[in-house]
């Protein structure tokens, strides 16, 4: 976000295939034009620690322990899921007179 490139560099991360470890997160930043090195040094400030840290309280307040996860009005479903999974979700919700928190 610093550079200006969060939503590219987030796409490019989200299109690997396999695994990501420090040095493929390195190569994909490098190969979307980032600096890595100021990537590197931006990840260490308080800024980011603070938002790191107000995330991981949240997702702790919603028992989410790992990612993907989504939350559909009051529903919290852990875990890569499929559309159709996601779509009854949405579903029941509508069957049921709409969004509680909309």
């Amino acid at each position: 976000r610093k550079q200006g490139k969060y939503w590219e560099y987030h796409m490019a991360m989200m299109a690997h295939e396999g695994r990501i470890d420090e040095a493929v997160a390195d190569q994909i930043a490098q190969a979307t034009g980032l600096d890595v090195k100021k990537l590197k040094a931006d990840m260490e400030t308080d800024e980011v620690n603070q938002v790191i840290g107000r995330n991981m309280q949240l997702a702790d307040s919603l028992k989410i322990q790992g990612t993907p996860a989504f939350i559909i009005d009051e529903t919290v479903i852990p875990g890569a899921v499929g559309y159709e999974a996601l779509a009854a979700v949405v579903k029941q919700i509508r069957d049921n007179g709409g969004c509680k928190l909309c």
